[in-house]
């Protein structure tokens, strides 16, 4: 870890922090993240008191952007999040779905950017909409992006004929997949945390 590469025009440059916290993955990643962040900000504190950077101070709001960043990118803290914003219970499964409630089946995914643009497997989509159906329940596909959660209910989406733009697609694990788009103005839900 470069402290250099964290400072701008001698402050900290926040923005870049969290950006790098957001890659930070698996398991135990939430830790990973606290951890992470805590190096390069007592580095930062330390090089301040011996004068080389000049010194912020932390306002509220950087401090709460630094906690949901780190939440937003794990699916518990993703969940935990979910259920006091929309008032329900959300726990995390171990099965096809990354978690459920009384109601509903949920599938997490996430996105670095806020283009208009989401690919979503079209085997996904249809597979768990069905085993939703069965269990008498709806299938959500949930979005975390940098500052926001969108909400997406795939089963009423697929009911209503929903145009998901399918394509055949180059996926990130350079596998080809026939893919439906999710665009971010067609959520059911948006909250901005």
């Amino acid at each position: 870890m470069l402290l250099d590469d964290y400072v701008k025009d001698g402050t900290l440059d926040y923005q870049k922090l969290y950006n790098a916290m957001r890659d930070i993955d698996g398991f135990g990643a939430q830790k990973k993240r606290e951890e992470f962040f805590k190096g390069i900000k007592d580095a930062f504190d330390e090089k301040c008191s011996q004068g080389t950077y000049e010194h912020q101070r932390d306002s509220v709001d950087r401090v709460q952007a630094a906690r949901f960043t780190s939440l937003a990118y794990t699916k518990e803290g993703l969940i935990k999040k979910l259920s006091v914003l929309s008032n329900r219970e959300f726990v995390l499964t171990n099965d096809f779905f990354d978690a459920e409630d009384k109601d509903y089946l949920c599938l997490i995914g996430s996105k670095d950017t806020e283009n208009e643009q989401k690919p979503v497997r079209h085997t996904i989509l249809q597979s768990g909409d069905i085993l939703a159906r069965k269990l008498g329940k709806e299938m959500l596909y949930i979005l975390s992006v940098a500052t926001a959660i969108y909400i997406f209910n795939i089963s009423k989406m697929l009911q209503d004929g929903h145009i998901f733009e399918w394509e055949w697609l180059e996926m990130n694990d350079s596998s080809v997949s026939f893919v439906g788009h999710l665009n971010l103005k067609d959520a059911s839900v948006h909250y901005n945390y």
